[in-house]
């Protein structure tokens, strides 16, 4: 099923970011043309995003992360992919809004890597 459209301003045309979600086959990632909304193409129904947290090994092992040092290490190359993910698109120092951060690696990288770039 194809995003008919943005979530945000309606409108109906979009460019694609990427043809690879990680956790999935199924989806895109676009952008509307429009407000520039980055947003899944198409919108998960209820029942595949039960399915995907159901099956979501990262929420199974969150009881077992044992100290934050061994879920900063268990999760290290995923966190610096998706801030790399995102650098691409907002090279800029700009704001990230992250709903359920976690243990906050991702955006205490992020922080790290802002600073590091005004510093140089």
């Amino acid at each position: 099923m194809k995003t008919k459209s943005c979530l945000l301003c309606h409108k109906s045309k979009f460019s694609i970011i990427s043809k690879h979600v990680r956790d999935s086959k199924n989806h895109k990632i676009v952008q509307c043309k429009n407000c520039e909304h980055v947003q899944l193409s198409s919108i998960p129904t209820m029942e595949e995003e039960k399915k995907f947290y159901d099956e979501n090994l990262q929420d199974k092992n969150i009881g077992d992360v044992g100290s934050l040092k061994r879920a900063y290490n268990k999760m290290k190359d995923d966190t610096i992919r998706r801030v790399e993910f995102v650098q691409k698109f907002n090279p800029k120092r700009g704001r990230i809004l992250e709903i359920g951060s976690g243990h906050v690696f991702f955006l205490d990288l992020m922080k790290k890597k802002t600073t590091m770039k005004l510093l140089e």
